[in-house]
């Protein structure tokens, strides 16, 4: 497991100037590289030369390798050179400072800086984004202080990504302009306790109750303790925790009714789209319930070529335009049972629709409109061939 002192910028200098005082003392010579912002260390020994970079504050070397002695001449170039380059990428990025736009994520999180810094003064947070494909995050850090529900109650209002548990499906929230940030996907906070603060917890504990209450793990959580015993809060956490919590209510209830809302608006959308589709299969019907008109075959075949082309410029949707209007030719049929021209079936598909806004209520077979989105209806001598039509017929 990684050391936890290697979160902090300190810890890691820390670590990194035990290791190098160790090579020192072995004979490895340490160079510092100002304008470079790194640290060489050339260790020859036992017929053995090893290199190692170190940039900025990290504990792991960017270069660890190792050569035989007779490369020597190329392990000093390799250094030189990753100096050279770690040198005039340095100065690049110093030319662009303050050029560049801080991305989403950066000006959130100088946004959670600055706010975190007024709500809880003398607290050191860290405060870092990152990006990688199609996310980014911004991560806060902090030892001892205020607990973790604190401060995500601040936080968690800096991050547009939601889930879902019940329907396994991320979504989108806006983010509040009085923030003064685009926001993050994902925006995490992670508290370090420590050894001090443990043993403080742990005295209390055992001070109240006489030993270490267990979780339901059988183990002392200490973590779950201190937030569970707001009396180990300082006063001013106290505080802030009870004006917190009419804030909490108000949030709740506000998504509550944001929640509400959203059932009642799809409620009404499947409502409407129960009522579009019996709308859409009460035309049909009405087109297969005047097939039984005697129309000779010339205007059967023109009324099939008809729907046929219409079915291809709309094909995968139900044709509740083109069946409405050929219920305006099968009743202009049904009253005048002769020829009619292509031009006059032309000139009646081109009429204004007739009122839709009739009762469709006895019309209950829902999945009838969707066979005709895979295969237009067709009237050969006064009949369609679709037992569904059938269905829908007697139905209407």
């Amino acid at each position: 497991m990684r050391n936890d002192s290697l979160r902090t910028k300190e810890g890691r200098l820390q670590a990194r100037a035990a290791v190098l005082e160790n090579l020192r003392k072995d004979g490895a010579k340490v160079v510092e590289h100002k304008d470079a912002d790194c640290i060489t260390v050339w260790h020859e020994k036992d017929g053995r030369i090893t290199i190692r970079l170190y940039s900025g504050t990290a504990y792991q070397p960017d270069i660890y390798e190792a050569y035989h002695v007779r490369s020597r001449e190329y392990a000093q170039e390799k250094l030189t050179k990753a100096v050279q380059n770690r040198e005039q990428r340095r100065k690049s990025a110093l030319d662009q400072r303050g050029k560049r736009t801080p991305s989403p994520q950066a000006q959130t999180a100088a946004a959670i800086r600055t706010r975190l810094a007024t709500i809880f003064p003398g607290v050191k947070f860290s405060v870092t984004s990152s990006s990688a494909s199609m996310c980014n995050s911004v991560d806060i850090e902090w030892t001892d202080g205020p607990v973790d529900d604190l401060v995500d109650f601040y936080t968690r209002q800096y991050q547009y990504d939601t889930y879902d548990a019940y329907q396994d499906y991320h979504g989108v929230r806006e983010i509040d302009p009085a923030l003064n940030a685009p926001g993050a996907k994902f925006v995490f906070c992670h508290r370090r306790m420590s050894d001090e603060r443990r043993a403080q917890i742990e005295a209390y504990a055992l001070e109240t109750f006489g030993h270490l209450p267990a979780d339901a793990y059988g183990e002392f959580n200490p973590r779950r303790f201190e937030l569970q015993h707001r009396e180990l809060w300082p006063d001013e956490y106290r505080a802030e925790y009870d004006r917190q919590a009419g804030e909490r209510e108000r949030i709740r209830q506000e998504a509550q009714k944001r929640d509400e809302e959203a059932r009642e608006k799809e409620r009404r959308q499947r409502e409407e789209g129960r009522k579009d589709n019996l709308r859409r299969v009460h035309h049909l019907a009405r087109v297969t319930a005047l097939a039984e008109l005697e129309t000779d075959p010339e205007t059967v075949d023109l009324l099939n070529a008809k729907m046929e082309e219409a079915f291809r410029e709309v094909h995968g949707e139900v044709l509740r335009d083109l069946a409405a209007r050929l219920t305006v030719v099968y009743i202009a049929a049904l009253g005048n049972p002769r020829h009619f021209t292509e031009d006059e079936i032309g000139g009646i598909l081109a009429l204004p629709l007739p009122d839709e806004n009739e009762d469709a209520d006895a019309v209950s077979l829902d999945d009838f409109a969707s066979t005709y989105a895979k295969e237009p209806p067709r009237l050969v001598s006064g009949n369609v061939i679709s037992m569904e039509a059938y269905k829908a017929r007697k139905l209407h």
